[in-house]
């Protein structure tokens, strides 16, 4: 797991913990109305220090707290977006232009009862449709290329591979060992595609109209997942809740993932 903090002019530092790792998906495809959340849901607590190195609470500062998640290959490329591929469209030959010489000597052979010419006629619309086959079997494997790495469809506009609430706000919970945790919660992140990415977390925070220090532009932590396969709807199984899921069910917080057997049976 990657981590990374930085130090702001408070002198604090932030650090990401995941503490609830998602392993597998559903692609959704075109039909964001009937997705399925991930599973297990993404979780993450924060971790604040002070400038010597002790655990501190977040105090007046945790309402202002933002993650921003975003979707990563699993070699950790940018993967927010499907861009679509244009596919060429084969060009058959145009027949040349007929000239009145051309027709002239045309004329001839047929008169002279030559036969050769018919087969020499069709050997350009013989070779363009070699072309047009060798084209289309190298567009193919370009596609199955790409689908390989989840990252390839029908969309003819860039479309976003995320779905659900990608920003989330901190918020205090136990844990299942009964602690007080500042948590970011994701519970019904997915993903478009099938295929094996990352999420990478990245934590902000918003400007306050009672505060005139600047606000940093850089993230406060970061932190990415470990590796999650999107599988296909029917290959789909969602985890059963345990951990720290089960201790945020059990204090009322909603997840839509717990309903998932009832979506894929619908």
């Amino acid at each position: 797991m990657n981590l990374q903090s930085q130090r702001p002019k408070n002198d604090r530092t932030y650090e990401f913990v995941v503490v609830s790792q998602p392993k597998t998906g559903c692609a959704f495809g075109d039909q964001p109305l009937s997705r399925i959340p991930i599973s297990p849901p993404l979780v993450a607590r924060l971790r604040i220090f002070d400038h010597e190195g002790v655990e501190v609470t977040a105090g007046d500062d945790m309402p202002f707290f933002t993650c921003q998640v975003s979707l990563l290959t699993e070699d950790g490329r940018s993967a927010d977006l499907v861009v679509p591929r244009s596919i060429p469209t084969p060009i058959e030959d145009e027949a040349p232009a007929e000239t009145p010489s051309s027709k002239r000597r045309a004329t001839g052979r047929m008169s002279s009862g030559r036969g050769s010419s018919g087969t020499s006629g069709q050997t350009p619309n013989a070779s363009g449709s070699q072309r047009t086959v060798s084209q289309s079997a190298s567009t193919s494997a370009s596609i199955e290329s790409s689908a390989g790495q989840g990252l390839m469809s029908s969309f003819t506009l860039p479309t976003r591979m995320l779905a659900g609430d990608r920003p989330a706000h901190a918020d205090i919970y136990f844990d299942e060992n009964k602690q007080r945790r500042l948590l970011f919660i994701f519970p019904e992140i997915s993903v478009r595609l099938v295929g094996k990415f990352r999420f990478q977390l990245n934590l902000t925070r918003l400007p306050s109209s009672s505060s005139n220090a600047p606000v940093p532009s850089f993230a406060f932590a970061s932190t990415v997942t470990d590796v999650v396969t999107v599988v296909e709807r029917n290959d789909f199984v969602a985890s059963a809740p345990d951990g720290i899921v089960s201790a945020l069910a059990a204090q009322g917080f909603d997840f839509p993932m717990l309903n998932s057997k009832t979506l894929i049976e619908s």
